[in-house]
């Protein structure tokens, strides 16, 4: 029986595609083949502990990190709570985005030196070159200030969850 391939995304160079196999490795494969060209990242390789199993990923531009998303909670429709993971292909080492919480809508800037997130309804950076951790807004309240996300109702009759971008510049 033939399965669809779970996560497929388009490699920058065109040739290659990656799937997420058995939420724990993310690989490559030709096009032109089909063929496996390289296993980009294994669980089972790295040296810190990843709370769950690995649902989605999300490369940064230049494809030298990844974005692991873990340990997913629903809260509506399409929006859900997780813990997210930044993983170097190049030194391979596996970080978490935060300790603290559970964090939402995490994405990279255009470079992928930045990532931001929302948690507990304020908007937060980390800057991955030098390990800081920024907080944006700081008025966020349950059920009276959302800041980096919109209501459910945008969510359900809209169909959008994420509330910022990041400018072309990364700013």
């Amino acid at each position: 029986k033939q399965q669809k391939p779970y996560k497929l995304k388009s490699m920058n160079d065109g040739e290659r595609y990656t799937i997420l196999d058995k939420y724990s490795h993310i690989i490559s494969y030709k096009y032109s083949t089909g063929e496996l060209a390289d296993t980009l990242f294994s669980a089972k390789k790295v040296s810190a502990n990843i709370a769950g199993i690995i649902s989605d990923y999300e490369f940064n531009d230049s494809e030298t990190r990844l974005l692991l998303v873990t340990s997913k909670q629903r809260i509506y429709r399409k929006s859900f709570y997780a813990d997210y993971y930044i993983y170097d292909l190049s030194d391979q080492v596996i970080q978490p985005l935060c300790k603290e919480d559970k964090q939402e809508l995490a994405s990279f800037t255009p470079d992928g030196n930045c990532v931001a997130w929302v948690r507990n309804n304020n908007l937060y950076y980390k800057d991955l070159v030098a390990g800081k951790t920024i907080q944006v807004t700081h008025d966020g309240e349950k059920n009276k200030i959302i800041n980096g996300k919109p209501d459910w109702v945008y969510e359900e009759e809209f169909e959008f969850t994420r509330g910022y971008l990041w400018s072309p510049d990364g700013r």
